[in-house]
């Protein structure tokens, strides 16, 4: 534990994304395998299920410490992170000896399900043997809270220097739910045999046109290839001959939620691995995202799901057909392949419909149009471009419509996280409904540093309650709010949840009289095209799933 300990040091201590990958090289060399396993499952962000809640972790640490429960909470509320609190308030006896980061982490597997007293008993016995940053990195393991500060990409690159397989061939391995053990540590020795197989590949992700520059700065349009950004989930299928698996770009298989999508997949003659999105289906055109959240969550659906809310699937691109791996060869090359192995053998799968334009201003009329067609905006891909291992830049770029923007007041904050973990940087946003002031939104960007800090003290001065980590405040500082999308709740006393919300400017000119009324933001919800499948073309087994 030690070891990790001091790997979560050097990470905390620098910037340097060499420092970073050298580091972790460094420690999964010189570790024993059981060790390095856990380090890579804790450092690609995932997480083991917490063990105990915040109030049992305060309640034992004020019996204890003796101290007094106000302290304790004043401490946590300058220090921001309770984990950290507890490292320096730690009263226990200063470090008999750790045991191996493996040890800890099967302890915590096998006090899943335990009683609160063995629970308990644990805790106890680790503040007993353990102090400083060893200490808190255990109370994070407990709490479900450890964040290293690392992305999976960095974390592939180390173990591609360390283990001498392709960073791509590495980066395949980390995804999905996988436990430390010798399994994994074997599949990662032998990442490259792998790469043919027929499982998940990382996804080609696109960056944001610069709204600095003018689009033509991106290159001549005739390069690229404009596809419309549909308002849906990042979806893999896998099909190997027989059965189809979905796989989301959040790391999770999903066929059971579109089952529909995975019995069309039969249709395929050949085993293959396609990219695109999955989105709700409004009779002949695509929904909105907020009618596909009601497939959303569901271990299965019924017929009466599927009825409701129809799916279908776009494919945009074809990483793997029978044994070749397409993702070498150029965009265009992968896009014939894919309209050859796809295109119209199902009323459920879709080919991405492809603009090639001349001019960038036949681009930016072709943007403006987004809206009507539900659309966030648009997709710009090279068409010499290979399927790339995450972000490369200059290759796939997505130009969004402008955002929708309100005016709204702050009347909540609580303490943020990481570096920030001592101002109040995360916001409530109400909006007026008559005389009463509706919860809208939550966000957390868009501010400069002086801003937050310039925000903290006000908030700090004019605090009307506390309710745990959250603050009320007086209802007096506007913002002008800035979200991509906005959809019809239940969920919320407004009403409606928006998409994305992130604050644009701090509005001092204005006072909380001068905001946007509940009835203004209505008037912003997109009109949802009717729901129904093409009955001529659905076979009823698909209908009654």
């Amino acid at each position: 534990m030690k070891d990790f300990a001091r790997l979560y040091d050097q990470i905390q201590s620098t910037r340097s994304t060499l420092e970073k990958v050298a580091a972790m090289q460094y420690y999964f060399a010189n570790a024993p395998d059981e060790e390095a396993a856990v380090a890579i499952f804790l450092l690609s962000g995932r997480r083991i299920k917490r063990l105990i809640t915040y109030t049992q972790l305060r309640d034992f640490v004020i019996q204890k410490s003796g101290l007094p429960g106000w302290l304790i909470h004043e401490s946590h509320q300058h220090v921001g992170d309770f984990a950290e609190t507890i490292q320096l308030l730690n009263p226990g006896v200063r470090s008999k000896g750790t045991r191996a980061l493996s040890a800890y982490y099967k302890q915590l597997l096998d006090l899943q399900g335990a009683s609160d007293y063995e629970k308990m008993l644990l805790v106890s016995e680790w503040f007993e043997q353990s102090s400083g940053l060893e200490l808190m990195l255990l109370i994070k393991l407990l709490t479900g809270g450890m964040r290293v500060g690392v992305s999976e990409k960095l974390v592939a690159q180390a173990i591609s220097e360390w283990t001498g397989q392709s960073v791509e061939a590495i980066s395949q391995c980390l995804l999905g739910n996988w436990e430390p053990g010798p399994e994994f540590m074997d599949r990662l020795q032998t990442a490259e045999s792998q790469l043919t197989q027929l499982s998940p590949r990382p996804f080609c992700l696109a960056s944001p046109v610069p709204e600095d520059k003018p689009i033509e700065n991106i290159g001549d349009a005739s390069e690229f290839q404009i596809e419309w950004k549909w308002d849906g989930i990042r979806a893999q299928i896998i099909f190997d001959g027989n059965d189809a698996l979905i796989w989301s770009r959040g790391e999770e298989y999903i066929t059971e939620q579109f089952p529909e999508i995975a019995l069309a997949c039969k249709k395929l003659e050949n085993p293959c691995i396609l990219d695109g999105e999955l989105i709700a289906w409004g009779g002949d055109k695509p929904s909105s995202f907020s009618q596909l959240q009601k497939r959303l969550g569901r271990k299965k659906v019924s017929a009466a799901n599927i009825l409701e809310v129809p799916i279908a699937f776009i494919a945009y691109d074809l990483l793997q057909v029978s044994d070749e791996d397409c993702r070498p060869l150029a965009l265009q090359e992968r896009i014939r392949k894919l309209e050859a192995l796809v295109g119209g053998i199902h009323p459920l799968l879709h080919v991405s419909k492809r603009h090639m334009l001349q001019s960038w201003q036949d681009v930016e009329a072709l943007r403006a149009e987004a809206e009507t067609q539900l659309a966030e905006g648009l997709m710009i891909k090279k068409l010499d471009s290979p399927y790339a291992l995450g972000r490369k830049r200059g290759i796939w770029w997505k130009w969004k419509i402008d955002p929708k923007k309100i005016d709204v007041v702050m009347t909540g904050a609580e303490l943020g996280h990481g570096r920030r973990a001592n101002l109040f940087t995360d916001y409530t946003f109400s909006i007026l409904h008559g005389e009463e002031l509706l919860p809208i939104a939550k966000a957390y960007s868009g501010l400069t540093d002086d801003e937050i800090a310039r925000l903290d003290s006000w908030i700090r001065k004019n605090t009307t309650g506390q309710y745990g980590n959250m603050r009320t405040v007086k209802p007096e500082q506007v913002f002008e709010l800035a979200f991509e999308g906005i959809a019809e709740s239940k969920r919320h006393k407004s009403g409606i949840a928006l998409r994305f919300p992130r604050i644009s400017r701090w509005r001092d000119d204005k006072t909380a009289k001068d905001i946007d009324t509940l009835e203004t933001a209505k008037a912003l919800l997109p009109k949802i095209p009717g729901n129904s499948y093409d009955l001529a073309s659905t076979t009823q087994m698909e209908l009654t799933l």
